[in-house]
């Protein structure tokens, strides 16, 4: 709203930031407020107002050129409160500047012709949107008053939003460039540096072409549109675009004319990337940058076949040069008519950091190695040193850069220029391969043909550090038949993922198949989608999930973050203005099971429309168990009639939708309708959110609910036996529920748990309170009997004497240590009644995070007495008195059975023969058998020294048995 009150405001202002205050703008970009204001002077031209003034800024001094104004103007037609509402303008112009392209490096060397200059770069802050129109309004009052300043024009059909901005105006020789402005608050790309890029576009000699704008592109590390550059300057300079840099620490901010450049020589072409001229906002001296460079050799730039062709660029990072660092990315690409090379590497040193690098090359043969049923026609191998790589999502393989190649056009986006490579890889919002402290990776591969059918492609990238992974990417792409002359009726493209990662607390196995985009079936109308994927977690929080999917989750599921992602199973017809689309879908996850499909056709045939789908969705959940299902089916026709100048479209539709629910209780609902008449009804029971259900009938949907597990100290292989259950005095009537083993534990200490599937409000260990948390909600029983309830998790720990339980003491608990163990419980059991129920896939999957449910009880560790000296009395050690014990046999027992007898001439006789020629001849002749039958010869001695030493050896005869009769 005008007023003269808003104009004294701004002209008594201090700084800019006062100013901006006065006509009620938003808040100023940081860095703005510094500017101080002197000398204002305000002019009125009837309900308009201009103030100018001189700009200061502590501790630098701005350019003497340096202007400040704030304009007012009525919105034609626009009244507020009875007075008419107004436009506020405030502009801090920069002027005085004497840069231009030839400033900028190597590009200035070989497009001087073109007399590219920065006038004029302005800091615009707006309280209304400004299109064309207001501009001129603003301008010509601006003009009227002689203000060395005009406000950036947008062109017909666009429109400065209100905020903050950065504007640029531009010369070429004696030609004035349309203004290019930047909205500071928009963008996306603030990693980067940029806040935003917008573009404008040169006069053309060719009025038809005038204001041509080109695809957006978010070069520079920005985003905002491009705008190509029309006339014969356009043959170098294809682009050029305004950026605002919000500066890094210490730094000030920037506004930022970039270039898009290129110029030939011959076969050689330059090319060059975010060439600009940077004017920072703190009026020191302006500067010139250059972030990329590239050079080309064509051997025929006129024939795109034409081999060889060599190509290599340099790139750096100027948010990494802004910090103090370096950056520095390079490629080279070199096509010949042998083989196909390509080299990227990357070098980072950010101050505070580790030194990155990676290298990744790849080798492409004409004529590949291998027996002819495996080809390999393309090799890659590489690796970062501090660096990370992003791995693809499930159905994105084959845009994998360094699994599809450096010059595939997929993966780069495009014309596979070595600017672009390099953008893809290491630029952008999200690129490829990125520093990163302590992280490593190798990554190696081949492209081959198989059995001269199938093509195919696989990369195993480790990467290792803090987190580690081992991927195992690949596409197979086959074609059926591959006769010359015949048109295959069958093309697979198929991408599988193979990979073993952990992340942070998570060890995820991951098995993932999908199709590609181009695969068809009899013919290039009827394509084929689909995926599917298995995911494991193997440690983590959520050891033991599982989620497999086939063609994605059911409609209206969102799944967690972490759960893959496919798509549909489907089959789609396309020809003949008809569509039919087939779907179908399976999916297991930790909160329940789903499945269904759909079947759709739809036929335009002029005047005449017609549609008919079927949907089939089937929903199943664990816990509590329930089960749901949906389908519908829909026809319809419509028509359109041309009546004279009218335009009628009549149309009819006819369709019935069902939900189905059994849990255990079946019910559904109905809901027909016929062109604009439709009801429903009912029958059964209620949903299951509807129906509430008392304690006994909640306890049979639970699972048993303690468990007491050893943590630490359980020595393997110990003792294992039945443990018959001890009553407990202080519960009557109950008992303990014994596991059928005991434990062996370490002297040295351990640690059990007690973990139950409920939750509790409070964990008490032999009466005292050693954890609490929220009290419990039974979500099945209702807001009136299932909420807020007090829930003990009651522990008792005890001395056994035979069948006497004592429990432990306060003070001999003293030295135990008690931690509360919490769990993920299902919403659907224990979630607040009164709370809606969450979107499927939503707080873990349907879970409770966090909810108390049991303790880890670590036992004292043995304490070690000090060291006591044994004595003993000398006496004590002299003598060891034995107790007088009986022998097993004694002499004057009476023999049992034959008694044997001496016989004093049985030395005489071993003496003798023993060694003699018949005994030996004998023995010999056992050996021999005992050989053959075992095929081991045993040791046969002569018994020649036993003879002769056997009178002295054997004291007393041998005694002999009477022979038996």
């Amino acid at each position: 709203m005008a007023g003269d009150d808003t104009a004294e405001k701004v002209r008594d202002a201090k700084d800019l930031s006062g100013a901006a205050d006065a006509v009620g703008a938003p808040a100023l970009p940081d860095g703005w407020g510094g500017f101080t204001l002197s000398g204002a002077k305000l002019e009125r031209d009837g309900t308009s107002w201009i103030v100018s003034a001189t700009l200061t800024r502590t501790p630098q001094e701005v350019d003497t050129t340096t202007t400040f104004y704030a304009a007012a103007v009525p919105l034609s037609g626009r009244v507020h409160e009875g007075a008419p509402e107004m436009l506020y303008v405030i502009g801090v112009v920069l002027g005085g500047l004497d840069v231009g392209l030839k400033d900028v490096p190597v590009l200035g060397e070989v497009a001087p012709s073109t007399g590219m200059k920065l006038v004029q770069v302005q800091l615009l802050v707006t309280t209304q949107p400004i299109d064309a129109d207001l501009a001129k309004t603003v301008n010509a009052l601006l003009a009227k008053h002689s203000v060395a300043a005009q406000l950036p024009a947008p062109e017909q059909g666009e429109t400065i939003p209100s905020g903050a901005h950065a504007a640029a105006l531009c010369s070429v020789g004696a030609r004035q460039i349309p203004a290019l402005w930047v909205d500071v608050y928009s963008g996306t790309s603030t990693e980067m540096g940029i806040t935003s890029v917008a573009g404008a576009a040169v006069p053309s000699t060719a009025p038809a072409q005038q204001g041509a704008v080109c695809a957006v592109d978010a070069g520079a590390g920005g985003s905002g549109g491009w705008r190509q550059l029309l006339g014969p300057e356009g043959k170098t300079l294809r682009r050029v675009g305004v950026a605002y840099a919000p500066g890094a620490k210490g730094q000030s901010q920037a506004v930022r004319l970039l270039f898009d450049a290129a110029a030939a020589f011959g076969p050689v072409t330059l090319e060059f990337q975010d060439a600009g001229l940077t004017v920072p906002v703190d009026g020191t001296l302006p500067g010139a940058t250059l972030t990329g460079f590239a050079a080309v050799y064509d051997s025929d730039p006129r024939d795109p076949a034409a081999l060889p062709k060599v190509a290599g660029a340099l790139r750096t990072n100027p948010v990494v040069l802004a910090k103090g660092g370096l950056e520095l990315d390079g490629v080279v690409l070199i096509r010949t008519q042998a083989a196909n090379i390509g080299l990227a590497a990357s070098y980072a040193k950010i101050p505070g950091s580790k030194p990155s690098v990676f290298v990744f090359g790849e080798l492409g043969l004409a004529h590949g190695f291998g027996p002819p049923s495996f080809t390999v026609n393309r090799l890659m191998l590489g690796g970062g040193y501090n660096s990370k790589v992003r791995l693809p999502a499930i159905d994105k393989v084959n845009t994998f850069p360094l699994l599809a190649g450096l010059t595939d056009k997929k993966a780069i986006g495009g014309d596979p220029s070595p600017l672009k490579v390099l953008k893809v890889l290491t630029g952008g919002t999200k690129p490829w391969i990125t520093p990163q402290a302590d992280s490593f990776w190798v990554a190696g591969g081949m492209e081959f043909e198989a059995f001269g059918t199938v093509d195919g492609s696989a990369l195993l990238l480790v990467e290792f550090g803090n987190d580690w992974s081992v991927s195992l990417f690949g596409t197979v792409t086959a074609e059926f038949p591959q006769e010359e002359g015949l048109d295959p009726y069958a093309r697979l493209e198929a991408e599988f993922t193979v990979q073993l990662q952990k992340q942070g607390k998570d060890t995820t196995l991951t098995l993932a198949a999908a199709l590609g985009e181009d695969s068809y079936l009899v013919v290039k109308e009827c394509s084929l989608t689909g995926g599917l994927a298995l995911r494991t977690w193997l440690s983590g929080p959520d050891k033991g999930t599982t989620v497999f999917t086939a063609g994605g989750y059911a409609p209206g599921y969102k799944p967690q973050a972490d759960f893959p992602v496919v798509p549909r199973i489907g089959y789609t017809f396309n020809k003949w203005g008809m569509t039919a689309r087939a779907e179908a879908y399976f999916a297991l996850v930790p909160r329940g099971i789903m499945a269904g499909g759909s079947l759709s056709l739809s036929q335009d045939l002029g005047i005449v429309d017609w549609w008919c789908s079927i949907t089939v969705d089937i929903w199943g959940e664990w816990t509590p168990f329930s089960l749901r299902a949906h389908a519908g089916a829909t026809v319809g026709i419509a028509a359109d009639v041309n009546i004279g100048f009218a335009h009628i479209r009549a149309s009819a539709e006819l369709g019935i939708d069902l939900q189905m629910w059994w849990s255990p209780d079946f019910g559904g609902t109905f809901t027909a309708h016929l062109w604009f008449i439709s009801f429903t009804g009912s029958w059964g029971a209620h949903p299951p959110d509807e129906r509430t259900i008392d304690w006994k009938q909640f306890q049979t949907q639970i699972q048993k609910p303690l468990q007491i597990p050893m943590r630490q100290g359980l020595i393997p292989g110990g003792t294992e036996g039945t443990y018959t259950p001890i009553p407990d005095p202080t519960r009557p009537g109950e008992s303990e529920q014994g596991d059928g083993q005991t434990w062996t534990a370490s002297t040295r200490g351990f640690t059990f748990s007690t973990e139950s599937h409920t939750p509790a409000a409070t964990v008490t260990v032999n009466t005292a309170a050693h954890a609490t948390g929220p009290r419990v909600n039974v979500r099945p029983m209702g807001s009136k009997k299932g909420k807020g309830l007090d829930a003990e998790h009651k522990v008792t720990i005890s001395h056994v004497d035979g069948t006497t339980l004592t429990p432990l003491t306060a003070q001999e608990l003293g030295q135990w240590v008690f931690k509360p163990v919490s769990s993920n419980l299902p919403f659907a059991l224990w979630g607040d009644p009164a709370e809606p129920v969450p979107p499927a896939g939503e707080n873990t999957a349907g879970l409770l995070t966090g909810m108390l449910t049991g303790i880890d009880a670590t036992v004292p560790e043995p304490v070690k007495l000090p060291a006591q000296p044994l004595s003993a009395a000398v006496t004590d050690l002299e003598t060891e008195k034995l107790e007088d014990g009986a022998l097993p046999v004694s002499s004057k027992d009476t023999p049992i059975g034959t008694v044997p007898t001496a016989d004093p001439g049985t030395r005489g006789i071993i003496h003798g023969e023993i060694a003699g020629g018949g005994v030996t001849a004998r023995r010999a002749l056992l050996a021999a058998a005992l050989a053959t039958a075992t095929g081991r010869p045993p040791a046969d001695d002569t018994l020649t020294r036993y003879a002769a030493t056997a009178c002295d050896q054997l004291t007393d005869p041998p005694l002999l048995l009477a022979p038996t009769p």
